[in-house]
């Protein structure tokens, strides 16, 4: 779910890795399962879709964090055309397909939409203290991308006004921030699932700007990354581990009475995506795995998948009005209804993508902050 294309990404320190789209590729894909494929076994592998949404959130901070620092250090700009050219170029990436497809729905009169209107207008699903939002059918997954645009709104402030050691302790704070809120939430009795508002991702997030603080912070690179790499890779079995307890104790998506067990399956996923971004970005990778990174159809679906992101949860909507003929009864009902519905959500993103996000990105890519010449290019941005 990130909202940004990946054609053209760069890790922290501004160089380019194409094993960036097939991550996305894989995050995208676990949504999808988790979403649209009615085999149980399989959503519990993929945490119900957890695994992307977390991956999503960890990439977005690594990367947002990473075009904020190269920025922060650009001389002869300054801070109002800084973050003038971040909000622009943030804008003109996830606006336009969030909002056409909220305007479509509207215009139908899908009424979870019309009912969560201004919430969903307002990019305010998550925000604790207005009125409760009603129930979003379809329009359910669009809470992560509330936190990614709140996240955005504040993270530029911070990473532009803020010293290195000012920051990395910001980082530290967020991470364990994020942590407490969700762990305390049994004990506050909040009125809201605490893994929903930006507080409780701001982990995830911060995870990934951490890991793009030690790559892109000579001095800190050194001291911290081994060791957060040995953590993060460690995880990657404690989360296997987490997956086979799931399995046995055949826990539901919203992790009912296992709740600290969703907090650790979280955490895992986030360290988990950290240990794949090093590898990712890390140079010198050969093996199978990293082959299938930089396939061209993966890096294909990952330079797409902010699209599949948005349009995949309509697809049973379109699919239900579809004739009979088209989707007959019977025993194959199932497995032709699924293939439509991922059919549709891959078909319409491509479209998308073709016709209405590469022209923007095309003039998006050619807007920086003035007197700013290493922002040009970088896509993420």
């Amino acid at each position: 779910m990130a909202s940004e294309n990946t054609s053209y990404l760069s890790n922290a320190t501004g160089g380019y890795y194409p094993m960036l789209d097939g991550m996305r590729a894989l995050a995208v894909s676990t949504v999808l399962i988790g979403h649209l494929v009615p085999v149980q076994w399989l959503q519990k592998l993929v945490a119900y879709g957890d695994i992307g949404v977390v991956a999503f959130f960890v990439l977005s901070g690594y990367l947002i964090t990473g075009i904020l620092l190269r920025l922060r250090d650009e001389t002869g700009v300054s801070l109002i055309s800084k973050v003038r050219g971040f909000f622009i170029r943030r804008s003109l990436r996830i606006f336009p397909i969030y909002y056409i497809t909220l305007l479509a729905l509207l215009g139908w009169g899908y009424q979870p939409v019309c009912d969560n209107a201004f919430r969903l207008l307002t990019y305010s699903l998550n925000i604790p203290g207005l009125p409760p939002a009603q129930a979003l059918g379809q329009a359910s997954h669009f809470w992560s991308l509330h936190v990614e645009e709140q996240f955005y709104l504040v993270w530029p402030f911070i990473v532009l006004l803020s010293s290195s050691r000012l920051l990395h302790g910001l980082l530290l704070l967020c991470i364990s921030g994020g942590l407490m809120f969700k762990m305390l939430g049994p004990i506050l009795q909040l009125p809201f699932n605490p893994f929903r508002p930006l507080l409780g991702c701001i982990d995830s997030l911060g995870l990934g700007a951490l890991l793009a603080f030690y790559q892109y912070t000579d001095s800190y690179r050194q001291r911290f990354l081994p060791f957060l790499l040995t953590i993060s890779s460690l995880s990657m079995p404690a989360f296997l581990l987490l997956t086979i307890i799931r399995f046995v104790l055949n826990i539901d998506p919203w992790y009912g009475s296992n709740y600290y067990l969703g907090i650790a399956m979280f955490l895992a996923l986030g360290l988990s995506s950290v240990a794949l971004l090093q590898y990712s970005t890390g140079g010198g990778q050969d093996g199978w795995f990293a082959r299938l990174l930089i396939n061209p159809l993966m890096r294909y679906i990952g330079s797409i998948s902010y699209g599949i992101y948005v349009y995949h949860f309509f697809a049973p909507l379109v699919v239900r009005r579809l004739p009979l003929a088209v989707v007959p009864f019977g025993s194959g009902y199932i497995l032709v209804r699924t293939l439509l519905e991922l059919g549709f959500s891959v078909g319409v993103a491509a479209l998308s993508f073709r016709i209405i996000e590469r022209p923007i990105l095309a003039f998006k890519n050619r807007i920086a902050p003035s007197g700013s010449t290493k922002m040009r290019g970088v896509i993420a941005a």
